[in-house]
């Protein structure tokens, strides 16, 4: 089964754990995107600590997904920045600022899925310890707002080991990978 056909059958509130190869990163982030917004008529919270939400903006509007149905929490940016559609926050160390970002967007308009992009950026920063209760944080938010949650997780065989600490509080996982 093709990914998109595995994505489409999601169900709305489940908190999703996806794998993928470095060389599929994009078009997944992009496939899981357009399910959402395209597809599903959903609008989310995209948290980026990999590249600027700007990037990421220029990338939906060239395959024809709307933007502005994103609130953009950038943790690339490495600068605190605001607007109605986008805030940042000077660290992926600084996991106080960014769970507080989360919960006035979810908390401000009605959202219906959370995107984290990804894990392995959060476990460069933080011990692997903190970073799992925080992502098990992040999927009890999840829930609490009953919304879908992706949590996006890129580099193989490397991952094994954070991939096995978050699958068990996931509802579902997908793996995906052009290797």
């Amino acid at each position: 089964m093709i990914f998109a056909e595995r994505l489409a059958k999601i169900k709305d509130g489940e908190v999703v754990l996806v794998t993928v190869s470095p060389e599929s990163y994009i078009e997944i982030s992009h496939a899981i995107m357009k399910e959402m917004i395209k597809n599903r008529g959903k609008k989310g919270v995209y948290i980026t600590l990999n590249r600027p939400y700007q990037q990421i903006e220029k990338e939906l509007l060239s395959i024809n997904i709307d933007p502005k149905k994103t609130y953009f929490i950038d943790v690339a940016n490495r600068k605190n920045d605001f607007s109605t559609r986008h805030c940042s926050i000077e660290s992926p160390a600084d996991l106080t600022e960014i769970s507080i970002a989360i919960t006035d967007a979810l908390s401000s308009e009605r959202y219906q899925f959370l995107y984290i992009d990804s894990v392995q950026t959060l476990s460069m920063y933080q011990n692997e310890a903190i970073a799992e209760q925080f992502l098990y944080y992040l999927s009890r938010k999840i829930r609490l707002y009953g919304i879908t949650g992706f949590i996006v997780l890129s580099g193989g065989k490397k991952t094994k080991k954070i991939e096995d600490a978050i699958a068990q509080f996931c509802d579902n996982i997908l793996h995906f990978s052009l290797e």
